[in-house]
């Protein structure tokens, strides 16, 4: 299993040494699960060891077990329950799919379910309703495109020759949090102090100045009054590929 994981510590903050955010630096060490974002085998049934929870993730994961001795973590989906069986429908299936965590074209799923884990474009790999809790529903299928509803409210159109997961994710496991100042720096945040309890040389709000001082940054520039819009060239929509 130290195969489909790796330990990092992190490094945010920091820029040759210097300071370059404020207020991050320390955290604990972290585990990064990989992934299979394809469901590359085809026809091979696969059993759910477990499901984990991954703290880097917004969903939980789910540990499969296939067959032939191949072991990959999956985006866990809703009424996937351990030691089920679950599988990668063919590119070829003529059948329509409805059982959770089975992955399968959007051609090979009846209308009206809800999937996750959407492809952009056939081949490019798991990329929408990826988070915990959400997922698309299946509106109606075309001749080329299938119609679908996004948990934003958005419709867009997708190949049906995109693959998905039928079911919704699970949701992220919530877990309650510690009164303790150590568990702020568990995750990486440093303490914050105020600019007017600061000396004149380390800040512009420093030296005792009880008002009177326009807020600026520690670099004195001005953070309120400026222009926050960005421009319309950055808001256009870009054509999506089928």
């Amino acid at each position: 299993m130290k195969k489909l994981s790796y330990g990092f510590h992190s490094s945010v903050g920091r820029n040759r040494g210097q300071i370059s955010s404020f207020h991050r630096g320390g955290a604990s060490k972290k585990n990064l699960y990989f992934i299979d974002r394809f469901r590359g085998l085809l026809g091979v049934s696969a059993k759910v060891l477990k499901i984990s929870y991954d703290p880097l993730r917004k969903t939980r994961l789910a540990l499969l077990l296939y067959t032939n001795g191949f072991v990959t973590y999956i985006p866990a989906v809703k009424d996937l329950k351990v030691g089920t069986y679950t599988t990668s429908v063919g590119d070829k299936s003529a059948f329509e799919e409805s059982r959770p965590g089975v992955s399968c074209l959007l051609r090979n799923v009846k209308s009206g379910l809800r999937v996750s884990n959407i492809e952009l474009y056939p081949g490019f790999g798991s990329a929408i309703a990826r988070s915990g809790g959400l997922f698309a529903t299946l509106l109606r299928k075309y001749e080329k495109v299938a119609l679908l509803k996004l948990n934003s409210g958005e419709f867009r159109f997708f190949s049906l020759n995109c693959r998905c997961t039928v079911g919704e994710l699970l949701p992220p496991k919530i877990s309650k949090s510690s009164n303790k100042a150590g568990y702020n720096r568990w995750y990486g945040w440093r303490p914050v102090v105020r600019g007017r309890a600061m000396n004149p040389v380390d800040h512009p709000h420093g030296g005792r100045t009880n008002g009177g001082v326009v807020p600026t940054t520690p670099w004195a520039r001005q953070v309120k009054g400026q222009k926050t819009s960005r421009s319309t060239s950055s808001l256009r929509l870009k054509k999506s590929r089928l």
